[in-house]
């Protein structure tokens, strides 16, 4: 583990690969999502993602949660192997339901956009939240853009704020956007161009080009 996430002069993939190995052939699940990582991103040795998958599956099959969203992961994003949807909501789902918020998020975009499931709004927002109540931005973003747009669910602007402030907050641009955009147009709150121009500056210097195209409207 050392050679792994040691100090930078101390790393050494080869070596933690080694070790790594040994104990994942003796059935360390932790180890095993170690390997897939390894080959994964091809430290220290040559990329190889079927070695990776082989490995996440190993880890995953026992239960680990982190090698079960990296297995996700791999038949969400597809590369040297084709996308499977199912394979990847199958994978994520075993993690989110042990808490794990990046897989939580990924059931939602899964349900959301009805990918090798059908669509089910409902199901994303649930899924949404959980990883969103763990301040995982990128679901507190999401979460806010199903009460912003409404759908399924009923539009709640007050709810939408919310949760792009927690994800703004955390430097999330597109929810730094709309924040902007729900203080211009008086969404949920009271009207206020300054709030609004605060939030379309920081969206905008995180590079939001919408966000620079509407601080030069406010400003001119």
């Amino acid at each position: 583990m050392q050679y792994y996430i040691g100090d930078e002069d101390k790393k050494d993939y080869q070596k933690a690969l080694k070790w790594f190995l040994i104990a994942a052939e003796q059935g360390h699940p932790e180890a095993q999502n170690y390997v897939g990582l390894i080959y994964d991103a091809g430290r220290g040795t040559k990329k190889d993602e079927i070695e990776a998958i082989k490995w996440f599956q190993k880890a995953a099959e026992q239960g680990h949660k982190f090698a079960q969203y990296n297995l996700g992961l791999q038949y969400y994003i597809g590369d040297e192997i084709e996308k499977d949807y199912q394979k990847a909501l199958k994978w994520f789902l075993m993690a989110a339901e042990q808490g794990h918020p990046g897989a939580q998020n990924y059931v939602g975009l899964i349900y959301d956009a009805g990918r090798g499931v059908r669509k089910d709004e409902i199901e994303a927002v649930k899924w949404f939240r959980k990883s969103a109540e763990q301040g995982y931005k990128s679901a507190q973003y999401n979460t806010a853009l199903q009460y912003y747009e409404g759908d399924e669910i009923q539009k709640d602007y007050q709810e939408a704020l919310k949760w792009f402030r927690k994800a703004a907050e955390q430097g999330h641009p597109k929810a730094q956007n709309f924040l902007g955009i729900i203080y211009e147009n008086g969404l949920g709150a009271k009207a206020d161009d300054n709030e609004a121009m605060k939030w379309y500056r920081e969206s905008s210097k995180n590079g939001n080009s919408d966000a620079k195209n509407a601080l030069k409207r406010l400003e001119s």
